[in-house]
């Protein structure tokens, strides 16, 4: 069990009423064995019981109606040099979905295996950053929202990307979104900028003009239809239909 902050750790030991110890901890204090399964013991059971009044209400976390809340916990995944890196990766995979027209020989050019393996690279960073947030400790409503997002979301769908791109076959609409929403937009722009020899203001422009539009028919982040629509209308001005 790991802390982000001294408030963590001590709301860990009121958890477990280990009450003589808050005030003598900070945000690197390891818990015993002992503190670790009382915690187990006590939070187990209110973490089941709520997760069944989710299902039972039709609550479950679900990444599009929950993205903000559930990108939370990998923020700072994203402004480490390593997530730097898997934004730029995937920009680039996002971006050769969309300019390059389906031909077996564009997707050897442009999926090449050197390829491949930095795709694959950028994924398994994000997956294991997400593994290493579960490691820490969260409040009660957030651990469960966390699990139910890594644990029945984001895992699974990371194993079948990693598939399909091992085997060149491609995404669905609801694996495509997945990766829309976990990649920084600049990057996806900048790649589709180098993509398509354009200037990075140029395509930025053409990007933002389209969501607007999506903006006007009420069209947003968060419906299924978004990046699709999105991407539909970027291939259009790039005569890549």
């Amino acid at each position: 069990m790991k802390f982000a902050s001294k408030l963590d750790a001590q709301t860990f030991l009121s958890e477990i009423k280990a009450f003589d110890k808050i005030n003598s901890v900070d945000k690197d204090f390891v818990p015993s064995l002992d503190e670790m399964k009382s915690f187990i013991k006590v939070r187990s059971p209110l973490v089941k019981k709520l997760k069944n009044y989710r299902k039972s209400a039709n609550q479950k976390a679900n990444w599009r109606n929950n993205r903000t809340k559930m990108m939370k916990g990998i923020k700072a995944f994203h402004k480490s040099t390593t997530g730097k890196r898997f934004h730029k990766r995937l920009g680039r995979f996002l971006a050769t979905r969309i300019t390059r027209k389906k031909t077996n020989e564009e997707i050897n050019i442009y999926e090449s295996l050197l390829l491949k393996q930095s795709f694959l690279k950028a994924l398994n960073s994000a997956k294991q950053h997400m593994l290493v947030e579960l490691e820490y400790f969260h409040q009660l409503q957030e651990q469960v929202e966390l699990e139910e997002m890594i644990v029945d979301y984001a895992l699974p769908y990371f194993t079948m990307i990693e598939k399909k791109i091992i085997t060149g076959e491609e995404l669905s609409d609801n694996e495509t979104i997945f990766l829309f929403d976990i990649t920084d937009e600049s990057c996806i722009i900048q790649k589709l900028a180098e993509l398509t020899e354009q200037e990075f203001a140029q395509m930025e422009k053409m990007w933002k003009a389209i969501t607007i539009e999506l903006e006007s028919k009420k069209i947003a982040k968060n419906d299924v239809t978004y990046y699709p629509t999105l991407i539909e209308g970027i291939k259009k001005k790039l005569g890549r239909e």
